[in-house]
């Protein structure tokens, strides 16, 4: 009986040794973890990767399910360098820290060593002076408020660089919209138009293709008493773009139709000739917050390249002037 009685105690001692193990293990700081891997970035070691990399540093690990705070973890790449974001939001879904990390090349290695140094220090600030303690305290301490410590170089000899700078914006996109004009010279007196586009933007320079059609007006003519010309616009445009800041300015080459017909006179007929011009645009641009859609507002000055004549019965009614001006405003959906 003292055998079994020595045997019991020691099989106590051993249990409570290791329950004892096993609540310092889940008192210590712990997470939720999302890793994405966003353009750029598939060739990067996945979640597993991270997740033992974080778990070496803190030599346990951080990451339950049922963990509540969440850490999020992102990697992009843009401009010849890795950035990675890195969240940890509570379970009231308010952000406790954020920081981004930019590490320049084409090894994806670093950036990862990176964000798991930074992580280690985001939920547990005591790992950067040392592991855990081995023997734990009788009653553990409330765990400490998530706090973002400044993070060293990674170990691969690269440049880190830490910032609270916003994630990079995506260098391209496409986009459309549609406006209206007002012109002189487009037509025997000012007219009105609208215009639909599309583009697509590069960094500080845009290409937009655009259509445009003016209104119908007729005006006093060179002959009135033979008939008032009456004319409208159907154009196309090549619009390539350079932006500075909210400003820009462009080159536009137009080409379409110019219709015409002389009202009042005896035998009206349509006439349709070639049109086309090139010249300049000067504008500003203004896109809201936290939205997809820009507004521009933009003076035009065209000259224009091949001049037609109305006629009536051999009598000139109406000849197209030589340079038109326009102003417009337009609305530009960006699509994400």
């Amino acid at each position: 009986m003292p055998r079994l009685g020595s045997l019991v105690a020691a099989i106590v001692t051993v249990l409570g040794a290791f329950f004892a193990k096993q609540r310092v293990a889940h008192a210590a700081a712990s997470a939720r973890l999302v890793y994405l891997r966003g353009p750029g970035a598939e060739q990067c070691a996945g979640e597993q990767a991270l997740h033992a990399a974080v778990s070496a540093r803190l030599g346990y690990d951080p990451f339950f399910a049922w963990a509540h705070d969440t850490l999020f973890a992102e990697i992009q790449r843009a401009g010849g360098a890795f950035r990675a974001v890195v969240k940890l939001v509570d379970e009231n879904n308010l952000q406790r820290g954020s920081r981004e990390i930019s590490v320049d090349g084409d090894d994806c290695s670093a950036v990862v060593d990176a964000m798991g140094l930074t992580i280690s220090l985001t939920l547990d600030p005591s790992s950067l002076i040392g592991g855990p303690s081995a023997t734990p305290a009788p009653q553990p301490p409330p765990a400490p408020e998530p706090a973002i410590v400044e993070a060293p170089s990674p170990p691969p000899a690269r440049e880190a660089i830490v910032s609270f700078a916003p994630a990079p914006a995506r260098e391209w996109y496409p986009y459309a919209g549609l406006g209206a004009t007002g012109s002189i010279n487009a037509a025997p007196s000012t007219t009105a138009g609208a215009t639909v586009f599309l583009g697509v933007a590069w960094r500080a320079l845009s290409v937009d293709v655009e259509a445009r059609a003016n209104y119908p007006v007729t005006g006093d003519g060179e002959a009135p008493l033979i008939g008032r010309p009456r004319a409208w616009l159907w154009a196309g445009s090549v619009v390539p773009c350079v932006h500075v800041a909210f400003a820009f300015g462009c080159v536009v080459v137009a080409g379409g139709a110019l219709g015409a017909s002389a009202q009042g006179a005896v035998s009206s007929v349509e006439q349709y000739g070639p049109w086309s011009a090139v010249g300049g645009r000067l504008g500003g641009e203004w896109t809201p917050p936290a939205l997809h859609v820009s507004l521009r507002a933009y003076g035009e000055l065209l000259g224009v390249l091949l001049r037609d004549t109305l006629k009536v019965d051999t009598t000139p009614v109406y000849v197209v002037e030589p340079w038109s001006a326009a102003v417009g405003l337009a609305a530009a959906f960006r699509f994400p």
